[in-house]
């Protein structure tokens, strides 16, 4: 991590995709995903569970939100999450 932030620099090379653009994206939105929290490692039966449980507060905050998948361009590694209008409060 950076004195300047408090994220790690892996964050700020990361790409992202979507199988399936929306029509529109809002002004701001945030990236979520529930994959291994904290750098966590987790099963994949773990994540996927725990990226249900994601979604589903997702649409039961009624929320814009869409299909969005964080990859590394180096190693193609990847995780799925969401492009979601929340605020930073949220």
């Amino acid at each position: 991590m950076s004195e300047h932030h408090p994220f790690p620099e892996a964050y700020f090379t990361t790409r992202f995709q979507t199988a399936t653009p929306p029509a529109q994206w809002p002004d701001a939105f945030a990236i979520v995903t529930a994959h291994n929290p904290g750098g966590e490692q987790r099963t994949p039966a773990e994540n996927a569970a725990a990226d249900r449980e994601l979604r589903a507060e997702l649409a039961d905050g009624g929320c814009w939100f869409t299909r969005l998948t964080g990859f590394d361009p180096d190693s193609n590694h990847g995780e799925e999450g969401w492009a979601a209008r929340l605020t930073v409060d949220e």
